[in-house]
C-alpha cells in the first residue's frame, strides 16, 4: 500500500499524540504559567515534530524526507529535555516524563 497522505504515517500520528500530551499537561497544571517561556518552547518543539514529518513527506524525495525525520527526532528530544526542566522546577510530575521513553533509538510518548 502506497501512502499518499502524511496523516496516514504512524510517526505523524505519534507526533500528534505527543502534541496532545504536551498541550494537555500545560493546560491542566497552572504551575506552567510561572514560566511562560518554557511553556512556549515545549509547545513549539512538540508542534515542530508533527510539522517536520508532514513537510518532509510532501517533498516527495526520500533524501529530503529522511532529513526532515531527523529534524523531527531532534524536536522530540527537545521536548524531552524541556520535560526534565519542568520536573526539576516542580512544574510537572515525574510520571509525565516517564511516559516519554526512548525505545530502539526512537522517541515515543505513551498514552495511558
Amino acid at each position: 500500500m502506497k501512502l499518499t497522505r502524511f496523516e496516514d504515517l504512524d510517526c505523524w500520528k505519534e507526533a500528534r499524540q505527543l502534541a496532545r500530551q504536551v498541550y494537555g499537561a500545560v493546560h491542566q497544571n497552572p504551575s506552567w504559567q510561572r514560566d511562560m517561556r518554557l511553556c512556549s518552547q515545549i509547545q513549539s518543539a512538540a508542534d515542530s515534530v508533527m510539522a517536520n514529518i508532514a513537510e518532509g513527506f510532501v517533498r516527495r524525495s526520500n533524501t529530503e524526507f529522511m532529513q526532515f525525520l531527523f529534524i523531527a527526532m531532534s524536536s522530540a528530544a527537545e521536548v524531552q529535555s524541556h520535560l526534565y526542566i519542568a520536573v526539576d522546577q516542580g512544574m510537572c510530575r515525574r510520571t509525565l516524563l516517564s511516559r516519554f521513553t526512548c525505545k530502539h533509538g526512537k522517541n515515543h510518548f505513551r498514552s495511558d
